[in-house]
């Protein structure tokens, strides 16, 4: 999910910039479910969000938070195993959202903010 630039004045405390994303699935025939895992680097000190990996200037104080859902509360975290998506026909969607995540404004900095995360799925 590519975010949109937000000003590092604009930050507050916690989720900054949510943009909706869906996972799609297709060609899914005779499958009733995926069950996905989520894998990549977890920020430090912070299990529920991810690390800040860009390569060049990286902004600091600042990772990414990965909800569930169109809506609600619950992060997708690195180590995350067994959610399941339900498939319809064919094809199966997994909605969720991405943003920045800032723990406290003292130490965000301005820059790049990138991570990668592997998303796998289990064909039932």
């Amino acid at each position: 999910i590519d975010l949109d630039p937000i000003k590092a004045d604009a930050l507050v405390v916690g989720d900054n910039g949510l943009k909706a994303g869906t996972l799609n699935f297709t060609g899914c025939v005779g499958v009733a479910r995926a069950k996905l895992s989520f894998a990549g680097t977890a920020a430090t000190g912070d299990a529920q969000r991810w690390q800040n990996t860009a390569a060049t200037d990286p902004a600091s104080g600042v990772t990414v938070a990965l909800k569930q859902g169109a809506t609600g509360n619950t992060y997708l975290k690195n180590g995350d195993t067994g959610i399941t998506v339900t498939a319809s026909g064919a094809t199966a969607t997994f909605p969720l959202r991405a943003g920045y995540y800032v723990p406290a404004l003292a130490a965000a900095r301005g820059g790049v903010v990138a991570a990668e995360i592997t998303v796998t799925a289990t064909y039932e």
